[in-house]
C-alpha cells in the first residue's frame, strides 16, 4: 500500500466520540500535497490512526448544504463554503497541547520555535498552547495562551536545540517544528497530558506594529495574570 502523506490544515469540529476514544472528525485536509478538502472520518485519540472517511470538495460541500436544506426538520444552513479564519473570536474545536508555562510563554510569542517531546503523533495544522499548573514566579499558569501551526515533526538533531532552547536532547527525542505564532485573550485550562481536545472560544490579539503596542498588550492581557509568587 502507497504510503499516504497528509496535513490538517484546519479543525472545523468534532462530530461524536465512541467509547475507545475516537473521534469523528470534519478536518480540512490535503492529502499527498495535493488541493485542501473537507473531509469527515474517525480518528484514534492522538491521529496515529484513521478509519474510511469521506472527502468534499468546496462545491461538493455546497451542494450537501442545499441538499440539507430541502430535507425536511433539518436546520438550515448557509449554501457556501466555510470562510476563512476569523481572527476576531471563534467558537472552535481544536487539539490542545499542555506546556511548562515558561516554554508555552515563549512558543506563542515566537522565541520557541521547537517543542521536544518523546512521542509522535500523526497530526499537523494547528494546536492550542496551554500552560500547565505549575507556579513559578513571573509565568502564567494554567492558560490557554496561543496557537501555533504543527508543521512537522521529526527526529530530534543538534540543530534542533537552539530552536528548542534546550542544552542537551536524546536520542529517542522528537522535534515538534512549530509555526504562525498567534497569541489569543487568555482563558483558564485544566490542562491533560498527550494531544487533548479544547472547546472554546477563540480570539485572536491584533499582532503588535512595534514595542509600544507588544507592551500594551502585554500590560492588558498577561500582567493581570501573571503569577508572583
Amino acid at each position: 500500500m502507497p504510503d499516504i502523506k497528509y496535513e490538517i490544515l484546519k479543525t472545523i469540529g468534532i462530530l461524536s466520540e465512541n467509547s475507545r476514544g475516537w473521534t469523528k472528525e470534519m478536518n480540512l485536509i490535503s492529502w499527498n500535497g495535493g488541493k485542501p478538502k473537507y473531509d469527515i472520518r474517525d480518528w484514534a485519540p492522538e491521529h496515529e490512526k484513521m478509519g474510511k472517511g469521506v472527502t468534499l470538495t468546496e462545491d461538493e460541500l455546497d451542494a450537501l448544504k442545499i441538499l440539507l436544506q430541502k430535507e425536511p426538520g433539518t436546520v438550515p444552513v448557509q449554501a457556501s463554503a466555510p470562510e476563512k479564519e476569523d481572527t476576531s473570536g471563534n467558537f472552535v474545536t481544536m487539539k490542545a497541547l499542555s506546556i511548562h508555562p515558561i516554554y508555552a510563554m515563549c512558543i506563542v510569542t515566537g522565541q520557541k520555535t521547537v517543542e521536544c517531546r518523546s512521542w509522535t503523533t500523526n497530526y499537523r495544522g494547528d494546536i492550542l498552547i496551554c500552560s500547565t499548573a505549575k507556579k513559578e514566579k513571573g509565568t502564567i499558569p494554567g492558560h490557554a495562551l496561543g496557537v501555533v501551526t504543527l508543521k512537522d515533526i521529526v527526529p530530534f538533531q543538534r540543530k534542533h536545540l537552539k530552536g528548542a532552547m534546550m542544552d542537551s536532547f536524546s536520542s529517542e527525542d522528537y522535534a515538534w517544528i512549530l509555526t504562525n505564532p498567534r497569541v489569543i485573550k487568555p482563558f483558564p485550562v485544566k490542562g491533560k497530558l498527550s494531544l487533548w481536545t479544547c472547546e472554546h472560544e477563540i480570539e485572536y490579539l491584533p499582532k503588535p506594529k512595534n514595542e509600544k503596542e507588544d507592551e500594551e498588550l502585554g500590560r492588558i492581557y498577561w500582567d493581570p495574570i501573571i503569577y508572583n509568587g
